[in-house]
């Protein structure tokens, strides 16, 4: 008897489907691989004959691939201006907490970024008018050019009647304002792109409405964004 191929949903490389009430999951790209329920790889020589054993039907890896396609371009089509809407909101506030746990981690880099603007004139003016060579030899030019910047840029923002104190600073060593050099984050930035991933877009977006959680929990393990003990 003829068996169809439910599609679940699909995450990155991965399809989430069922073949007669048993769940499978499948690597598509780059080499197509099946894992089973519990995720445990399977051994498949061909994946054309493997198809049509499991559905008695005509099927093949082609047009599985057909079929994910089709339904992958029906969950973009899906989103509302509700979805939309919705999962700003939660992203905002994902992202929001996930800073406040990392702050101190932050802080090391962008200290001056979170400084309190009141102090800006009366505190950071001050030290710099009064250190303004040691900070020169400290740093070197360019560094110090980029120090003062960085200040004058967070004035602007935040109190612009001191950001022409910062902007005499920046003439007196010979330059010219400009938007400074960052400190360099990627590894702590990629480690909260991560966690605003793991609580967004695994729960609220249309690909995952519907979807039963312990297939949403497997999809995760396999896109690296939990471990198979925490799900």
């Amino acid at each position: 008897m003829a068996v169809d191929i439910a599609l679940h949903t699909t995450d990155g490389p991965y399809v989430a489907f069922s073949i007669d009430y048993d769940l499978y999951f499948m690597r598509l790209e780059p080499v197509p691989r099946v894992y089973d329920g519990d995720l445990k790889p399977q051994v498949i020589p061909n994946l054309d004959s493997w198809f049509q054993a499991k559905t008695h039907q005509r099927h093949s890896l082609q047009s599985f691939r057909d079929m994910v396609g089709a339904f992958a371009a029906g969950l973009a089509r899906s989103y509302s201006v509700g979805d939309l809407s919705s999962l700003a909101a939660t992203t905002a506030l994902a992202t929001k907490l996930a800073l406040l746990d990392r702050m101190g981690e932050y802080g090391r880099y962008y200290w001056i970024e979170v400084l309190d603007p009141a102090k800006l004139e009366t505190v950071w003016a001050e030290n710099v008018r009064l250190k303004f060579d040691g900070l020169r030899a400290r740093l070197g030019d360019d560094g110090f050019h980029n120090y003062l910047c960085r200040l004058w840029k967070f004035a602007v923002r935040h109190r612009p009647r001191a950001a022409a104190v910062f902007e005499k600073f920046i003439r007196r060593l010979g330059r010219e304002p400009q938007d400074p050099v960052l400190p360099g984050t990627v590894e702590l930035d990629g480690e909260l792109v991560r966690s605003v991933l793991a609580q967004v877009l695994t729960r609220e977006t249309p690909h995952y409405k519907g979807v039963p959680k312990p297939v949403q929990d497997r999809l995760e393990i396999l896109n690296g964004r939990s471990s198979p003990g925490t799900v």
